[in-house]
């Protein structure tokens, strides 16, 4: 049987009532669609366009943090204990091929790796609609007691999104200031429990990863973001270049909330698309 909805609650499978993840501003935002669970397998689409570009044109593998996000925590969330909800504290995406951003579909699929009582590890593939692979997407989700009122009684829905017109800053409405990004306090970018959604932070943050090192002309080769605690906005992105190569650059970006402390750290791995030159 397959399980599709948009805001709450559906039947009853393993441990636990089968929650899904809902469908709210984040989601209607990057266009994704509703979360589908068949045979333990988590599945997610999402919409293509310009505004997965960065403000240079260049595809930004970050426009994928929404997706993998919801997706690989629903294939933890299928197996969750009864009265818990599962957070991420862990979303790592290695891209795989470009980002297209020419109006087709992109199909993501997850299933969990292990799972105990105090959370798992869950392991995605993104593909584009010739069916190469755009990315891979692992995260480690932990379990915590309760769940969001919003997903049970579907008070969580698409919020008034603000499209940007061309470009992922855009989208996000991101400001810049002093080498830092400023991620804005908007209810279109908020999860169920009302903090910035996890996916768009790792957005946020590579965005500010590439702005760094806006001049190497570098390609997002890998993200991964560590959530330490709920983020709430407006959220400060400083960006530190580790090593700034010509065909290599590693980024640290530290995200900090509207308290002032940190929310998320993210280390963003760039590479050249041409090849190593001869030593």
């Amino acid at each position: 049987m397959v399980y599709i909805m948009r805001d709450a609650v559906s039947s009853t499978v393993g441990r636990s009532e089968l929650l899904l993840t809902p469908h709210g501003g984040p989601e209607e935002l990057f266009r994704t669609g509703p979360v589908t669970v068949d045979g333990g397998v988590a599945r997610l689409s999402m919409a293509t366009g310009p505004w997965l570009h960065d403000g240079d044109g260049r595809p930004a593998a970050g426009a994928l943090g929404v997706l993998l996000d919801d997706l690989l925590g629903q294939a933890v969330i299928v197996h969750r204990p009864a009265g818990s909800w599962a957070v991420t504290t862990e979303l790592t995406i290695d891209v795989g091929g470009p980002l297209p951003a020419d109006g087709s579909r992109l199909d993501a699929d997850a299933e969990p790796v292990s799972v105990d009582d105090a959370g798992g590890l869950s392991r995605g593939t993104v593909r584009a609609a010739d069916g190469s692979v755009v990315a891979v997407g692992t995260t480690w989700s932990r379990f915590v007691p309760g769940v969001p009122r919003s997903v049970l009684d579907g008070a969580y829905g698409p919020a008034s999104v603000r499209r940007g017109a061309g470009s992922l800053p855009e989208l996000l409405g991101v400001g810049w200031a002093d080498g830092v990004l400023v991620l804005p306090d908007r209810p279109d970018l908020v999860n169920p429990a009302g903090r910035v959604h996890g996916g768009v932070v790792a957005c946020a943050a590579e965005c500010a990863a590439r702005r760094a090192v806006a001049r190497s002309g570098l390609a997002t080769a890998s993200l991964r973001v560590t959530y330490v605690r709920p983020a709430v906005a407006p959220v400060v992105l400083t960006p530190t270049v580790l090593h700034g190569g010509r065909s290599l650059a590693v980024v640290e970006v530290l995200a900090r909330g509207a308290d002032a402390r940190t929310c998320a750290i993210a280390t963003v791995g760039l590479r050249s698309a041409r090849p190593a030159s001869p030593r």
